[in-house]
């Protein structure tokens, strides 16, 4: 999650982004990491899906960290996107996740 700065310049409602801290970075990886393991072991899954989980788990676990987080901006949604099968609000966190890098 990034966090929004409003400020009203000359009446018009803008929004600013302003860079992700690397304590909320931690947090929310964290629970997408705890998401994905919990529903892994909650849920009878197909091969399909057991092998989106893993891949989207070791990209998010071993791919994504603080200091590369803008550079890698994108390979998530882009692997889901392209060639995973997952449950649909497991994939909408991720992307959402990967959307809001900053």
């Amino acid at each position: 999650m990034f966090i929004e700065s409003r400020c009203d310049t000359e009446g018009f409602g803008m929004i600013k982004k302003v860079m992700m801290d690397k304590e909320t970075f931690l947090i929310k990886k964290t629970l997408l990491l705890n998401r994905l393991e919990s529903y892994k072991r909650e849920n009878t899954l197909s091969l399909a899906e057991t092998k989106s989980i893993e891949v989207v788990y070791n990209i998010l676990n071993e791919d994504y960290n603080y200091q590369n987080r803008l550079s890698r901006k994108g390979l998530l949604a882009r692997t889901i996107i392209d060639s995973l099968v997952l449950e649909n609000e497991i994939s909408s966190a991720l992307i959402e996740f990967d959307r809001r890098l900053t």
